[in-house]
């Protein structure tokens, strides 16, 4: 029981799924910036829920100086999906939320120093190549940036890893298609 105390809180890295659905719904049905209007009004929920933590009524995500994972998340989310391209952004979106949970669910069941770093590192790994595949069809992009995802995902203790791993992800695949072209 005490372990899925810890893990249900890595199941909810998959509420990101449908929101990512409900952007591009919004971005296909609409235009951009509705999907935009969207991700904002989410950031304000999250900035409200925010206040309500610090104001000790109820804590449901995980802190990080003074904003919710979740918050910290959104921004990484929102900066990908508005200056990189669509698919590499998502591709980077899916690699967060697969590899942060197959990570998290190894780090709590499996993992029991922090020497063995390496366990999470492979699932996350894991995670990252099948959320790659999803969306991107070259082997070479999804390879590397899967092993960026891992590593930040293994090595940032201080910050947000989740913001990092979109973004620096999603980055590297947009230097490697710059590169590529």
């Amino acid at each position: 029981m005490k372990a899925l105390q810890e893990i249900w809180p890595k199941f909810l890295q998959l509420l990101w799924i449908p929101i990512l659905a409900i952007f591009e719904y919004v971005r296909y049905e609409y235009d951009i910036m509705a999907g935009f209007r969207f991700l904002f009004l989410l950031a304000v929920i999250l900035i409200i829920y925010d206040y309500l933590q610090t104001k000790k009524h109820f804590q449901l995500f995980q802190h990080i100086a003074g904003h919710t994972s979740a918050t910290t998340t959104l921004m990484g989310i929102s900066i990908v999906l508005a200056a990189l391209d669509y698919d590499l952004a998502k591709a980077s979106i899916l690699m967060m939320v697969l590899g942060d949970l197959f990570a998290g669910v190894v780090r709590r069941t499996l993992v029991k120093e922090k020497s063995d770093y390496w366990k999470s590192f492979a699932a996350c790994f894991i995670g990252c190549l099948i959320a790659g595949f999803l969306v991107l069809s070259n082997p070479a992009f999804v390879l590397i940036m899967a092993l960026v995802a891992s590593w930040v995902e293994a090595k940032i203790f201080v910050l947000d890893d989740n913001l990092f791993m979109v973004l620096l992800a999603g980055l590297t695949g947009q230097i490697l298609r710059f590169l590529a072209m």
